[in-house]
């Protein structure tokens, strides 16, 4: 059966090229593979895009909160984070993706839907973006070029300055190796690969 695609208001057939996410646990925030500092996790807070109680809260408890999740890039390769985000209290969340000298850091308000610089050289930041997807809930993302194999990405609970505490929904964590973000693929302990779509006849 054709996936369906209604994002843009009226439904199509969705074709997408094979995609890995990288991020081993994808939903499950509290997962010792994702490092953190100074954030406290309570998983099941809210409604995700799914429609279920799957949704995480990711709470600062003090000044540059934040998770890290390591990974092997392939230099020269682009690739795409993204994460699903609802404000509860924080209009800004942030993502980082770095490798090698490439050092990427932006933060996405979502009051604003404007996003800026919180640091980093971002040197070979190829895209960046917010989309909406009800309910509260958006897509952030961000693309870049990998500089070497040892990269590790980073979600921020934050506001502009880091002086309040704050806290933010987020759901499905995705990392590929693509120029853009594809359709969201859940993981559970491991990377997990989805094929590309064909049609034929």
């Amino acid at each position: 059966l054709p996936r369906i695609d209604y994002t843009g208001g009226e439904g199509h057939w969705l074709f997408e090229p094979q995609s890995t996410n990288l991020v081993i646990y994808s939903e499950d925030f509290s997962q010792s593979s994702w490092t953190k500092s100074n954030t406290t996790i309570t998983s099941n807070s809210v409604i995700s895009p799914d429609g279920i109680l799957n949704g995480a809260k990711i709470s600062a408890s003090a000044p540059f909160a934040q998770m890290q999740q390591n990974y092997t890039s392939i230099n020269d390769a682009n690739y795409t984070l993204s994460v699903f985000a609802k404000l509860p209290s924080s209009n800004v969340i942030a993502l980082r993706l770095a490798s090698g000298s490439n050092d990427v850091r932006r933060e996405f308000n979502l009051s604003t839907l404007s996003i800026q610089s919180m640091g980093g050289n971002n040197q070979e930041l190829i895209n960046e973006g917010i989309e909406n997807y009800g309910n509260g809930w958006y897509r952030i993302f961000l693309t870049c070029k990998a500089d070497g194999t040892s990269a590790f990405l980073n979600i921020y609970p934050k506001n502009s300055s880091d002086a309040t505490l704050q806290s933010v929904f987020i759901f499905g964590a995705q990392l590929e190796q693509q120029s853009y973000a594809t359709s969201y693929i859940p993981t559970n302990g491991s990377t997990v690969t989805r094929l590309a779509d064909a049609a034929n006849g």
